[in-house]
């Protein structure tokens, strides 16, 4: 039985530039339940991953090695699993990412390790990186704009890049897990919205990208409120 601690506590939402710009971003989004969605996406997706026996995810907002291996130490189970998701604005604002950073870990016994050398990567049974961007694809000719395309209507187009993004997020989390060998990236060398890799699969509007640090990407367009 693996448990689940999943972590919100690191971007709710990063503001790139002056905090007066970014107030209607943060208004729009008051209603919106990220840490819920989240929690939901993740049980949808760990369900179906039967051989890892993931018992019922418990949330932390403490982000650091202490805490993690206090978590672990309290833990009856052999392999303990670590969800870190995140969220934050273009300096731009032209799009919206949403991180998520999956650690599979054998339990280690208490000792003298420091905390930092305990949480290293060196014994991980599973470690990914991914990351979606969805954008605006609708040319906009300064920040004002683009913070209004994001903030109108309630936040609609925020909301459905979080959405969007925690979903899309775990599910290749999931894909991952049930499908543990995958072949080395061989599509075509990219560099595009900052983000440098590999093209791995096209569908539709989506990218999926294997980012030189490592990351899995997942880029979308998406059109403004006409």
């Amino acid at each position: 039985m693996v448990p689940l601690f999943i972590d919100m506590g690191v971007n709710h939402l990063r503001a790139n530039s002056a905090e007066e710009q970014v107030m209607p971003v943060r208004v729009a989004l008051a209603d919106f339940d990220f840490d819920g969605f989240a929690q939901k996406s993740t049980e949808q997706a760990m369900s179906a991953v039967t051989a890892l026996q993931a018992l019922p995810a418990k949330f932390t907002k403490k982000v650091n090695p202490e805490n993690y291996v206090t978590l672990m130490d309290a833990s009856p189970a052999q392999r303990v699993m670590y969800l870190n998701y995140d969220y934050v604005m273009n300096p731009d604002f032209t799009g919206v990412r949403v991180g998520l950073f999956a650690i599979l870990k054998p339990k280690s016994l208490p000792n003298s390790a420091t905390p930092v050398k305990r949480m290293g990567l060196e014994d991980t049974l599973f470690h990914k990186h991914y990351v979606t961007e969805m954008y605006l694809q609708t040319p906009l000719n300064d920040i004002p704009e683009r913070i209004s395309a994001w903030s109108d209507n309630n936040g609609d187009l925020v909301k459905q890049s979080l959405e969007w993004g925690l979903t899309t997020v775990t599910k290749q989390l999931q894909k991952d897990l049930l499908t543990p060998t995958i072949d080395l990236p061989t599509g075509k060398m990219v560099n595009i919205r900052a983000l440098r890799g590999r093209v791995v699969l096209t569908e539709g509007s989506e990218q999926l990208i294997s980012g030189f640090d490592g990351s899995w990407v997942i880029i979308k367009g998406i059109q403004t409120m006409q």
